[in-house]
């Protein structure tokens, strides 16, 4: 990865799909100042705003950001000459990452992580998209005249070689494993995404979020799960862009990669229909189907290309799962040291010091000033008299004391002392500048799902996140 960027073996093209405006300018002037960090020094950046009531999905909004790049320059003719351009995704209310993203007023994908780059000849910290971004710039180099298009809050790390090989108008990433041998195994690991199963002759079938019964029946010994990224030939793309340009013109409907793409491509009539899709559109993917087969018979429809059984994912879109893989760089096994290595905090990393005032064990202390006891804690930009944490996170705070375990401190500003209990969030979120009030606290728990207290008011706070979302 560290090559890819310095070499500038990366992408030539970088599109940012934003929520709005500001958040795209915000991009497009910080990207720049990160060439030669996050992404090569040469490469082309482009940040837009998703204006499309009540979103796209990803395959309207994937082809909705294309066109409005095009307008700049003419993107299917560069793809013609082979170059490589990737899409990144990150429009979207961050609803189960509340409050932290109420906290990068309203711009989930700034929410911090602990890796420093430096802008403006400073070191800051870097963003939960430009991890995502810098990881993969490795997928670029055998994909010329290729679309690429990624989630703007992944990280994986492949644990097989990821180059593109035999020509295919669709290539989805996934991981293979060994198919699950129960009901249990399948609803906890598997039913919520994407999966890819062989087909009988060649390819893959894609199924979405199918019950145990149902993948029973397919009687597979493998089974792959999406990461929900992909490329596309050129070939098809234009046609993509042709077949849907009503809708793209109109800015309407929401269509999705997986259900109104991959899966009526790799599926009957009866059994897309079976699944819930329409048969309208089914007849407009079927005509795409058979374009693609006259112009290539002999190649694979939909490739999968296998990232590796042993692949790390790391997926910082929900509020659980940010402080439960941050918490892994602490860890001993493989994937602590690799994540470590990711974000360059080895030499951060304190397995035990004792002087006055302070003890740390089995720790990460970074860019920080502290002192207390910290046990199994990573700390982050912090400015503290008297930390007394065990199994937390504290990131970009300052406070005099802070006591907390199994909890979470974001982006706060306090002199007196704050208590969480355990598996508590607290973070400070800024207010509209117009507003009498500057800033509000914001508490919830790890376990809790943003999107569903979307509308409550939760732990006494003084706001829904509904309601935060008109006054940041």
């Amino acid at each position: 990865m560290k090559e890819a960027v310095k070499k500038g073996n990366g992408f030539d093209w970088v599109i940012v799909v934003s929520s709005n405006k500001e958040q795209a300018k915000f991009w497009q002037n910080r990207l720049q100042y990160l060439k030669g960090q996050v992404i090569g020094k040469n490469t082309k950046i482009f940040c837009q705003e998703e204006d499309w009531q009540d979103g796209a999905g990803q395959l309207l909004g994937t082809l909705y950001a294309f066109k409005k790049a095009s307008q700049k320059i003419d993107l299917l003719k560069e793809l013609g000459r082979g170059k490589k351009i990737a899409i990144y995704h990150t429009a979207g209310q961050g609803k189960r990452i509340a409050p932290l993203s109420f906290s990068e007023k309203g711009n989930k994908p700034a929410i911090k992580l602990p890796k420093l780059v430096k802008l403006n000849k400073k070191k800051v910290p870097a963003t939960i998209l430009e991890t995502a971004i810098y990881s993969t710039q490795i997928f670029a180099s055998t994909r010329e005249g290729r679309l690429c298009v990624f989630w703007g809050d992944q990280i994986f790390i492949p644990s097989k070689e990821i180059n593109f090989g035999e020509d295919s108008p669709v290539e989805i990433f996934s991981i293979w494993q060994k198919s699950p041998t129960t009901k249990k195994e399948w609803q906890k690991n598997w039913q919520s995404y994407g999966v890819l199963i062989p087909a009988k002759i060649r390819g893959v079938l894609q199924r979405e979020k199918i019950p145990w019964q149902e993948f029973l029946k397919f009687k597979t010994n493998l089974v792959g799960k999406s990461v929900g990224s992909f490329s596309i030939s050129s070939v098809l793309f234009k046609e993509l862009l042709e077949e849907f340009k009503i809708e793209l013109n109109k800015k309407v409907g929401r269509l999705e990669t997986d259900f109104h793409l991959w899966m009526p491509l790799t599926s009957s009539k009866k059994d897309y229909l079976k699944r819930g899709g329409g048969s309208a559109h089914f007849t407009r993917i079927e005509r795409l189907k058979r374009f693609l087969e006259r112009e290539n018979p002999n190649s694979i429809l939909i490739k999968e290309t296998d990232l590796g059984e042993k692949t790390f994912w790391w997926d910082f879109g929900q509020l659980s799962l940010y402080q439960k893989n941050l918490i892994k760089t602490l860890s001993q096994n493989l994937e602590g040291k690799i994540l470590r290595k990711f974000f360059e905090l080895d030499r951060f990393f304190i397995k035990t010091k004792s002087q006055k005032n302070t003890e740390i064990k089995n720790s990460i202390v970074i860019d920080s000033q502290v002192k207390g006891k910290i046990e199994n804690s990573l700390v982050f930009g912090v400015k503290s008299e008297n930390l007394r944490i065990k199994n937390a996170l504290v990131i970009n705070s300052r406070t005099q004391d802070f006591f907390g375990q199994d909890a979470l401190l974001y982006n706060l500003l306090e002199s007196e002392r704050v208590v969480l209990e355990k598996e508590e969030v607290l973070t400070e979120i800024p207010l509209n500048s117009s507003l009498k009030e500057k800033s509000v606290r914001i508490k919830t728990k790890l376990n809790r799902d943003g999107k569903k207290d979307w509308q409550k008011r939760i732990f006494k706070n003084p706001y829904s996140y509904q309601e935060l979302e008109k006054l940041i």
